[in-house]
């Protein structure tokens, strides 16, 4: 069913997730933020088990501090901030020591309904599907990888853009395939 993200609960989570898992190992995409919650991590902590990748949005709380919610501030989540045209982690893009990666989510084109054309968007809820997408596409590529090594192909594969080495701005860096 579809649910408003600005009324999303973490049982509406816990419940995609619950099918996601059924449905069998997948890339699985988490653009939104929830309370934390213990049945949540462990929720994950199963998905990730039973063979998904799972990628979150970092969050766009900068400016309030940079508090980062559920899933990314999880383990077993390839967490994803945002970044502008000129590859620098954006303004908005929540800062934390749980980010992996750093993707393009400043000016990103969205439909914004069937007949209506589209718009530009910011927000790490943009990074996080491309992050996804390329992780598909690798492990695709290369299914004998187990998470772990996916994990790790898609942090060492990334170009590092701030602080030399990872950082809580832009974790790895900026995604490379």
């Amino acid at each position: 069913r579809s649910v408003d993200v600005r009324q999303l609960r973490t049982s509406d989570v816990i419940r995609g997730l619950s099918l996601a898992i059924e449905a069998g190992p997948s890339v699985i995409n988490m653009s939104f933020g929830v309370p934390t919650s213990q049945l949540l991590t462990d929720t994950v902590a199963v998905a990730f088990r039973t063979g998904s990748i799972l990628v979150a949005a970092a969050g766009n709380e900068r400016q309030l501090g940079t508090p980062i919610a559920a899933p990314a501030n999880l383990n077993h989540v390839l967490t994803v901030a945002a970044t502008d045209s000129q590859n620098r982690v954006a303004s908005f893009s929540s800062r934390s020591r749980f980010v992996d990666l750093a993707a393009p989510g400043v000016g990103m084109p969205i439909a914004t309904a069937v007949g209506k054309g589209w718009r530009e968007g910011d927000g790490t809820s943009y990074a996080a599907p491309l992050v996804s997408g390329a992780s598909a596409w690798v492990w695709t590529v290369r299914p004998e990888l187990d998470m772990t090594q996916l994990f790790e192909v898609m942090r060492r594969s990334a170009v590092d853009i701030g602080a030399p080495g990872r950082d809580d701005a832009a974790g790895f860096g900026l995604l490379n395939l």
